[in-house]
């Protein structure tokens, strides 16, 4: 197999001594409770089931049932903090949105199964995730990211050295090959997944990967070998009780073989045995291409009327759901009359392929043409946020000489004040009332300088939230995200190390923290998502279930998410402190959030069912005083209504200019 690059060799061994270190206080730690484990056990058992449930019902094509169960499946698996099983769930929910061509919806709950994998190190949902979005990707047209996003789940697969995840994507890669005529690269992969399955036992695997391995051959036209890895495929299926439903779709294959080979009577043999099988296991779509080969079979043997007796009853049961096999059986069925010399039918069939040829070509440019939209309108956003970034960097830069002016001119003025003291100290007692005033003028003066220094100051703040944020995230967080896949890995290899579970909980917590404060320091409107949805999500964060419900309106979102940045920006740190606030004083069963866009001002309305208290007593904290200063520096106007045991309400009016 080819090489692929792994970790860094310095940080394994930096990660392993200090592993070292802590394994003696490991043994410390408890083995969880037995009664929490049924409890568990029985939450999860349920959560398998309704996912079970979904996957049935998709298999008979009922895909609105399936995602209602499987939606239910992924509530309970959150409530009950079942993380894994949270993202599996999220996975198959993006498995079934593709199904009905959903893309959008298909893509976020991929890339959330992603995240959530991530985030708890679970490597077989960061694979399965990258293979979803690349399935997305091919499927839209976009074959190249979708092969850059396998070649991703791959490697993930390759160092959680987990089989399945290898097989199935040197499987996805190969088709992708295959389907562009690479037919070398194709086979190279196949193999690769053939290699990892040498004495496995996986022979559901083995089986799929030696059939496809026959239609590589086939399309490159080497009969002989195809003939060979078909047929090893099918004695596998009948060997195997389980792998019965498969063996219908290898005697096709043999079918169509023995026909370009012009072994007419095994062709005939196969493609019977074939149909007799999507029978006796129903696989409705195998069944019509069977009917449709017996058809072109019989044509090219001149029999002409069973030729077309089959194709119509494959036409009959295609019409309208299968439309690439109800297009090929117009084609033959045109060419079978001609060749029968009946050359109204001929024409006519001829006439139906020719439209829904079109209509399905036109339907891929729609689709391919939607999609070209789509990306160009997301890097034309990514470029706004781009020169957005690039104007608040040169601010800063500004903000910044412009400090060292105002302290440069400080000291100036300090020095110029000591000289004039010392000079003034020699004049007569004339001159005294004069000193005196000229000195309360200077501290006036200096006063006035210190305010303007501490507003640039403030301007500063935002910007400098940023950057601290981000190094949290890229420098702290990403370390410690690398060290705790490392603990899971030593965790593995070392299952009895006890305590590992414990250190990787404690990591989780201080990688949820460290997260938490740079998300809270910088504000999120500066990346790529809009100002309703980050305010959203922030304030869903706070929603607690059974113990505190939180209903957020922001209303029109198209006008709020085009204000002026600052304003946002202002918004966002009004709400967070607002909501902070009543997380940790209130003790609220319920907090409603009302954010709606007027003409020219901004009305935000937040109250909560908690403690209360009054308000004319002075506060001792400073949330209310940093809100206050907000809105004053907003030019807008703050309410506050609470008494005790009766909960609060906080609304606040925001000017706005009408032309933003």
């Amino acid at each position: 197999m080819r090489s692929r690059p792994g970790l860094s060799v310095n940080i394994e061994v930096f990660i392993f001594t200090l592993l070292m270190c802590l394994l003696p206080a490991f043994t410390s730690f408890s083995q969880t409770e037995e009664e929490g484990l049924t409890a568990l056990e029985k939450d999860s058992s349920e959560v398998k089931k309704l996912y079970s449930k979904s996957s049935n019902l998709l298999i008979k094509s009922r895909r609105a049932e399936a995602l209602q169960f499987n939606l239910q499946g992924i509530q309970l698996a959150s409530e009950k903090g079942l993380d894994k099983l949270y993202a599996e769930g999220c996975f198959k929910r993006s498995l079934i949105f593709n199904t009905l061509d959903e893309f959008d919806s298909a893509n976020y709950y991929a890339n959330v199964c992603i995240n959530v994998a991530v985030k708890y190190g679970f490597a077989e949902y960061v694979g399965k995730g990258n293979n979803q979005l690349g399935n997305i990707l091919v499927r839209r047209g976009d074959g190249n990211k979708g092969l850059s996003n396998y070649l991703i789940a791959l490697e993930v697969f390759q160092v959680a050295n987990h089989l399945d995840g290898i097989v199935t994507t040197n499987m996805l890669i190969a088709n992708h090959y295959l389907m562009n005529e690479a037919y070398e690269d194709a086979i190279t992969h196949y193999e690769d997944a053939l290699s990892e399955l040498a004495g496995k036992d996986r022979p559901d695997n083995l089986c799929g990967v030696l059939n496809n391995l026959g239609v590589t051959y086939y399309e490159k036209g080497d009969y002989k070998t195809a003939q060979s890895y078909y047929a090893e495929s099918l004695q596998l299926a009948k060997a195997n009780e389980g792998l019965s439903y498969k063996i219908a779709v290898r005697e096709l294959n043999l079918g169509k073989l023995y026909r370009e080979i012009r072994h007419f009577e095994k062709s005939d043999s196969m493609l019977n045995s074939a149909y007799q099988h999507t029978i006796e296991f129903p696989d409705r779509r195998t069944r019509l291409k069977t009917l449709l080969h017996l058809g072109i079979l019989y044509n090219r043997l001149n029999i002409r009327e069973r030729s077309v007796r089959y194709l119509r009853h494959a036409l009959d049961s295609a019409k309208n759901q299968y439309l690439d096999i109800e297009q090929r059986l117009y084609r033959e069925l045109s060419e079978g009359y001609e060749y029968a010399g009946d050359f109204d039918s001929a024409f006519y069939f001829r006439k139906k392929y020719d439209f829904l040829k079109d209509s399905l070509n036109d339907h891929k440019q729609r689709k391919y043409e939607a999609y070209l939209l789509e990306r160009f309108e997301t890097a034309e956003k990514q470029a706004k946020i781009e020169e957005l970034l690039l104007e608040d960097e040169i601010q800063h830069t500004r903000q910044t000489i412009g400090i060292v002016i105002v302290i440069s001119l400080i000291g100036l003025i300090v020095v110029i004040y000591l000289y004039y003291q010392s000079r003034q100290r020699n004049l007569a007692l004339a001159h005294q009332h004069k000193e005196m005033l000229n000195q309360k003028h200077m501290e006036e003066l200096m006063k006035d300088m210190e305010l303007s220094k501490v507003k640039s100051k403030l301007e500063g703040t935002e910007l400098e939230r940023k950057r601290v944020a981000q190094e949290l995230h890229d420098g702290i967080g990403g370390s410690l995200a690398g060290l705790k896949l490392n603990l899971i890995k030593i965790n593995k290899a070392t299952p009895e190390s006890e305590g590992l579970n414990t250190v990787i909980d404690r990591m989780d917590t201080v990688c949820e923290e460290v997260r938490s404060v740079a998300h809270d320091l910088i504000p999120p409107s500066f990346e790529e998502s809009s100002f309703t949805l980050l305010t959203e999500q922030f304030v869903k964060k706070y929603e607690r279930p059974g113990k505190t419900t939180v209903f957020c309106e922001l209303y029109p979102q198209k006008q709020l998410n085009t204000m002026d940045v600052k304003i946002q920006l202002e918004l966002y740190r009004i709400i967070q402190e607002l909501i902070v606030n009543i997380n940790k004083h209130a003790k609220a069963s319920e907090i409603n959030l009302s954010l709606i866009h007027h003409d020219d001002y901004v009305n935000l309305i937040v109250e909560d069912d908690g403690v209360g208290f009054n308000i004319d007593e002075p506060a001792g904290g400073i949330g209310l005083k940093n809100i206050k200063s907000r809105v004053d520096g907003l030019g807008g106007k703050l309410v506050i209504e609470s008494q005790p045991a009766k909960g609060t309400s906080i609304s606040l009016d925001i000017p706005i200019d009408s032309s933003h």
